[in-house]
């Protein structure tokens, strides 16, 4: 099974006082396929190359997830990156 989408928020989590704290980085998006590739583009109004990770805005991850969430023909995943180990401070 391969992936044709991978939707990222990169996050930075920490303990601050013993709480956890996530603080939103970035986010990415990633396509396998051309024709999602194209779509996306024409939906954001920017360039996304074949299986290369491109840097978005938080909102433009969101609303490409919801264009994409319910296709039943796309295997993907929408989720967090953490960039780090956990520290306690």
């Amino acid at each position: 099974m391969k992936l044709d989408y991978c939707l990222t928020n990169l996050t930075n989590n920490h303990y601050v006082n013993g709480i956890a704290k996530y603080d939103y980085d970035s986010s990415i998006i990633w396509f396998s396929k051309q024709e999602l590739c194209d779509e996306v583009s024409k939906f954001l109004g920017i360039d996304i190359p074949l299986k290369t990770e491109v840097n978005v805005t938080k909102e433009q991850l969101q609303n490409v997830w919801k264009l994409l969430d319910g296709r039943k023909n796309l295997i993907g995943i929408y989720g967090d990156r953490f960039l780090n180990d956990w520290v306690c401070f």
